[in-house]
Order: structure tokens, then sequence, then C-alpha cells
């Protein structure tokens, strides 16, 4: 039988190599990126909306924004120091920031919130008796 007859049923037609199509060609640089990058990413970020409703102690309108075991409620003296970081771009604390009460620092969680939803780094002062400490977290950068 002979060599490639197009159309015929059982014979497949051989092009030359100039006249197959060819996708474009991709630059070395363009491999995608790595698979920990990829879903890292995937996390939807809190919206400042959210972030608000936590800090008054309502439930996140999305699930996954928020975690029970981690206090994110403020009271009056919380809210007064969250909205002045909010103005300022960075949060002084006393301490560290802890209550005694509870566990954590629900204003640095709300305050971690915000900077997530941004895509900012939080920044904050802690100031101590004897000595003030500035900190910087990229966490909320996802910079991977």
């Amino acid at each position: 039988s002979g060599g490639g007859g197009a159309g015929i049923p059982g014979q497949h037609s051989i092009l030359p190599l100039a006249a197959q199509p060819q996708s474009p060609p991709t630059p070395a640089t363009s491999s995608p990126p790595p698979l920990h990058l990829l879903l890292y990413d995937m996390c939807a970020r809190p919206t400042l909306a959210d972030v608000e409703r936590l800090a008054r102690g309502l439930a996140a309108a999305r699930r996954g924004t928020g975690s029970r075991g981690v206090p994110h409620r403020l009271n009056a003296e919380e809210h007064r120091l969250y909205e002045l970081a909010k103005a300022r771009g960075y949060a002084v604390l006393k301490g560290s920031g802890h209550r005694r009460e509870r566990k954590g620092s629900p204003l640095l969680n709300v305050l971690r919130q915000r900077a997530d939803a941004l895509d900012e780094c939080l920044v904050w002062c802690q100031q101590g008796v004897l000595t003030d400490h500035c900190c910087v977290d990229f966490s909320p950068r996802r910079l991977g």
C-alpha cells in the first residue's frame, strides 16, 4: 500500500515538518511556579468587611476567616488602638498586647487579619518599661 493517502480510512497523512502546526516558543524563564506557592496563593484572603466584623465579635461572612480558638473581639481600649493603628499604618502596644484573661492578643490578631486583607506587612511597636521593640510580620504578604 502507498504512503500518505490523505482522506483514506486506515492511512495517515504525513506532512513535511514545516507544514505541521507548532506552538509558539516559550522562554526558558516561564517555568511554572513551585506547587507550594500555588497552593499558598489559593488560600483566600479575608475581606476588610470580615476583619471589621471579627473585631466587633461578629462572625465573618465567609467561612474560613477567623478562628474560634484565636481571640478577635476587641474591647473599647483595643478598638481605640485599632483605629489609631489603621490611621498611622502601624500599632503601638503596651507590652506584648496579651490579655491576662484571654490567651493571645486580640489586637494583634485583628491587625494581622487586616494586613492579610490588604496584602501588607504588619508593623507594631511594643512599649516596655526599659526598652521598646519594633516588630515586623511579613507573613501577611505570603511571600512563600
